[in-house]
């Protein structure tokens, strides 16, 4: 029996998965974690402390959308790359008492490339320092390790 024929006799379909979030923390816990980082980020803006905020975005050069807005007589028609490429990731930090940013091309968001983010926010040439304020990073793993 072939794989395709598998899939038609139990009635297995091609489609769109659904997600649902899974955590460890029931939603009262989660709520509660919640408001405690956002009452700890503000008591640190009180106190007049900057707070820098970093976060990274990653995309390949092949994305393809499920669905786009295009007029009611035509369609759009997008011209992709031959593979999908290397992905490009930018990872960015910016203050909350200047305009000053510091950003960063990288080719993933892994330990290596968080780490020489790191060292070029640090680096003279970054008009951000971190020493002595407040950092808020999400959960990524790369932050982590």
């Amino acid at each position: 029996m072939t794989l395709a024929n598998y899939y038609k006799k139990n009635k297995i379909k091609y489609g769109k998965p659904q997600y649902t979030i899974h955590s460890s923390q029931n939603e009262e816990e989660l709520i509660k974690n919640r408001q405690g980082f956002i009452t700890k980020i503000v008591e640190y803006y009180y106190r007049g402390l900057e707070i820098i905020y970093i976060d990274e975005c990653s995309t390949h050069l092949w994305e393809k959308k499920n669905k786009v807005w295009v007029p009611r007589a035509g369609n759009v028609n997008f011209k992709l790359p031959t593979s999908r490429k290397e992905s490009v990731t930018v990872i960015g930090a910016i203050s909350s008492k200047s305009d000053k940013l510091y950003y960063c091309f990288c080719n993933s968001t892994n330990r290596h490339d968080v780490l020489f983010f790191f060292e070029g926010l640090n680096s003279a040439k970054s008009e951000l320092k971190l020493q002595g304020k407040v950092v808020v990073l999400d959960n990524h793993s790369s932050h982590i390790s």
